[in-house]
């Protein structure tokens, strides 16, 4: 591991001064920087199991898939966020087939099964663990009502904004496929709604990008 990288976890792991001098060179020794590329499939649910990812800089998309094959994104996950379902392994009673892949170029830190295991050992990177545990599956529970009670228009306006954020700005790069995969709908169904957005003047929609023009009204539809 490379100085630099010594220095990003000790500046971005939540728990690193928690460590004990041994705890330290442990994780430091085997810690290893990790690139994907846009759509690179990082974690591959009960089949795989590598280790803690802390991202260093992209984003990771956490879904699930259906048996027709549909996708359902659970979470995403941005700089310094840390994908713990990559470490399932460790977590004897999760059984939760995930996925996770690099949402556009990614790249990350990875803590490996092993050493995180004897980093498990101090207590408070055990209750850091079950804090961020929690904090994922209230993750889980709110798109689990989201996608029963909520409508398409409410989801589409709500996942639009979202992305207008993570983006920085008024227009998103994203197909109408990619925004079906967030929101657990049919991309035809979600055509659909955006042609009807479009002709309330919310939004243009042109090719592989959507251009938010009435950010005003598009909340109104995502807080009704």
């Amino acid at each position: 591991m490379t100085d630099a990288m010594k220095d990003y976890l000790r500046e971005h792991l939540p728990f690193y001064r928690d460590l004990t001098p041994e705890e330290k060179e442990t994780l430091e020794n085997s810690a290893h920087y990790r690139a994907y590329r846009k759509k690179e499939l990082i974690y591959n649910g009960l089949e795989d199991c590598a280790g803690l990812y802390l991202v260093k800089k992209g984003e990771m998309r956490a879904f699930i898939v259906s048996d027709s094959g549909r996708e359902l994104t659970v979470f995403r996950l941005f700089e310094f966020d840390i994908c713990l379902f990559s470490a399932s392994c460790l977590l004897s009673e999760i059984d939760f087939e995930l996925s996770v892949e690099a949402a556009v170029d990614t790249e990350a830190i990875l803590i490996p099964n092993a050493a995180y295991n004897e980093l498990l050992k101090n207590i408070k990177v055990l209750a850091y663990t079950n804090r961020l545990l929690s904090s994922r599956f209230n993750d889980v529970m709110f798109l689990i009502r989201q996608t029963i009670f909520a409508g398409l228009d409410k989801r589409l306006a709500s996942f639009l904004i979202e992305q207008a954020a993570v983006a920085g700005g008024d227009v998103i790069e994203i197909t109408h496929e990619e925004i079906a995969n967030h929101i657990a709908s049919a991309r035809e169904a979600v055509t659909r709604m955006l042609k009807f957005f479009q002709n309330e003047r919310l939004i243009s929609v042109g090719r592989g990008k959507i251009e938010i023009i009435d950010f005003s009204r598009l909340n109104k539809i995502a807080s009704a």
